[in-house]
């Protein structure tokens, strides 16, 4: 029996797999949407969301709701949600008050839900709550800050700084259990000096690597997200300064239409040929 609790086997689902305006896009014409609502399956893609080892859920979107009504998991369980930053494709707060006592309940393990997030996305949550007169008991928010690790639910996670609108003060998290590590990099470009510096200090190379795909096959130079070519050289890069190795698997994520051959089956040969594994609605990793 494999026993992700305690880490032998980590692993991570993608629950959701595109940027805002999800695909396809709800008022789009263009080819990709197009295209997604006549081949349907896995070109259609909700609000970035993930899940580790059915406990450690990463960002809270609209579509979440969607997420836990398609999944066989328990999501009753999740006392853990890590918020990567304050943009409403990450953080629904309106939504966060379903967790409240008679909108849910919670019988067998009634530990409030605690949202880890920078200082916007904790305001949010906060203000949220304390508007709505829901107790701490039933859910909450820590601030994190970059750089330093805290425990939750048995694991180690480490916040470190992404690259993207600096007012939503976003992170990325690194987490670590039972001797296997990822990196959640989503919503950012290229790492700034602290972080790439953090990451070469590691003890060992990461088991896996989820990056920002959100302009495909594209050429771009936008600061805040990523294409293609750049997570190729970034992927060397990380190779590099020993954050990663051969070994790591690296997985695209947080695709939009706007992107060049995004839709799956265009793309996915193409990220293949690079090293990569192509992230879809409902994929689950194990490593």
């Amino acid at each position: 029996m494999k026993d992700y609790f305690w880490g032998y086997i980590m692993k991570i689902q993608y629950l959701g797999t595109s940027a805002t305006e999800r695909i396809p896009a709800m008022f789009c014409e263009c080819k990709v949407c197009e295209n997604a609502r006549s081949k349907k399956g896995k070109c259609v893609r909700t609000r970035s969301q993930a899940l580790v080892d059915d406990l450690i859920l990463i960002d809270y979107p609209a579509d979440s709701f969607k997420h836990f009504a398609d999944s066989s998991v328990p999501f009753k369980n999740i006392k853990t949600c890590l918020i990567t930053h304050s943009h409403l494709d990450h953080l629904y707060t309106e939504d966060v008050i379903v967790r409240k006592r008679r909108f849910s309940y919670v019988y067998e393990n009634p530990e409030p839900l605690v949202f880890y997030s920078g200082k916007s996305g904790y305001e949010l949550i906060e203000n949220m709550r304390k508007r709505c007169n829901i107790p701490e008991e039933d859910f909450h928010a820590l601030c994190v800050t970059p750089f330093e690790a805290f425990t939750a639910y048995g694991y180690e996670i480490t916040p470190v700084n992404a690259i993207h609108a600096e007012e939503t003060c976003p992170v990325l998290y690194i987490i670590r259990k039972g001797g296997k590590s990822l990196f959640y990099s989503t919503d950012t470009s290229e790492y700034g000096e602290d972080t790439m510096s953090y990451l070469s200090k590691l003890e060992k190379p990461l088991d896996l690597i989820t990056l920002d795909c959100t302009y495909g096959n594209s050429k771009t130079d936008v600061t805040g997200h990523m294409d293609l070519t750049r997570c190729t050289a970034l992927k060397d890069k990380l190779i590099s300064i020993g954050a990663a190795d051969k070994n790591t698997k690296f997985v695209l994520t947080h695709f939009s239409h706007n992107g060049d051959n995004v839709d799956y089956d265009e793309f996915e040969p193409l990220a293949r040929e690079k090293g990569f594994i192509t992230a879809y609605d409902g994929l689950t990793v194990e490593f």
